[in-house]
């Protein structure tokens, strides 16, 4: 039963902070903490300290997260299993790029990948991937962000991963922005054969969109979705607790058939660190 309710917790904290809830988060943390106690296991200390950090990271607590950072390196050090280290590396890799530490993310978004490979952990290795795009981004290579950012969605895509559609759709959000070239995404015979839910391709075209100012379509698109938001969350909510979050099923509710760009870093999307906007020390 103890268990039970801690998964439980887990997903309701996740759930909670996801949705901006951060103090309703809190307060189930503070009923998750004597549950992890209870259980004494090294994956419920872990899973604690990194709903935690998550929590922190959203409310732009500062000091409590590199403190829970710590406590999560002591833990892994204790009990040196792989599925604990990935959890950590995820959190340091937060934690560098917020101090601006640049190699030191590099260093622990290239172990994940190397951990993910190793264990046969899919999830730890796209965790990496995706990590490796913001190096190039932060210093004006969209061309290379680009291709990084597309080979941790293939790397999703072939191992089922639930949550690598969004994470490259939000990718190419950052990229279509910082390089002006939003209302490409509009022109469906761009498309590829690349499969994934047409719910997060049609969400994100939705924004490209409504930032062009074709406020009419987006409107539209977002009407055609909402039916399907609840089965969408329920998968999310569903995927956060497991060490393997696979897709439970493609989600086959209405919206627009369309997919992004197979390669976003085509000779005209090409953009040099010099034309790029900076990114301080501040920003990170």
């Amino acid at each position: 039963a103890t268990d039970s309710r801690f998964v439980v917790l887990r997903q309701l904290i996740f759930a909670h902070v996801s949705a901006g809830r951060l103090d309703a988060a809190g307060d189930l943390l503070t009923e998750a903490r004597p549950l992890a106690e209870a259980l004494g296991t090294p994956e419920a200390e872990m899973a604690l300290l990194y709903l935690e950090h998550f929590r922190c990271e959203c409310a732009g607590e500062i000091g409590p997260r590199r403190r829970l950072v710590e406590q999560a390196g002591d833990l892994v050090r204790r009990h040196p299993h792989p599925a604990l280290r990935a959890r950590y590396l995820g959190m340091r890799i937060v934690q560098h790029l917020h101090c601006g530490e640049a190699g030191l993310f590099e260093q622990a978004a290239a172990e994940l990948v190397q951990l993910g490979a190793g264990t046969g952990d899919p999830y730890s290795s796209w965790l990496g991937l995706s990590a490796r795009v913001v190096g190039p981004l932060l210093e004006g290579d969209l061309g290379s962000a680009a291709q990084l950012a597309e080979q941790a969605y293939l790397h999703a895509n072939e191992s089922d991963l639930f949550a690598g559609d969004s994470a490259w759709a939000g990718q190419l959000v950052v990229l279509g922005w910082v390089s002006g070239r939003l209302t490409s995404f509009q022109r469906p015979q761009e498309a590829p054969d690349l499969e994934g839910p047409e719910f997060a391709w049609s969400a994100v075209r939705a924004l490209f969109l409504a930032l062009s100012g074709d406020a009419d379509n987006a409107t539209a698109i977002l009407a055609e979705l909402t039916p399907g938001i609840g089965t969408v969350g329920a998968q999310w909510i569903g995927s956060s607790t497991s060490r393997w979050p696979w897709r439970p099923r493609r989600w086959s509710g209405p919206g627009p058939s369309w997919r992004p760009p197979s390669r976003y870093c085509a000779a005209d999307a090409t953009t040099t660190s010099s034309s790029a906007p900076a990114c301080s020390t501040s920003d990170r």
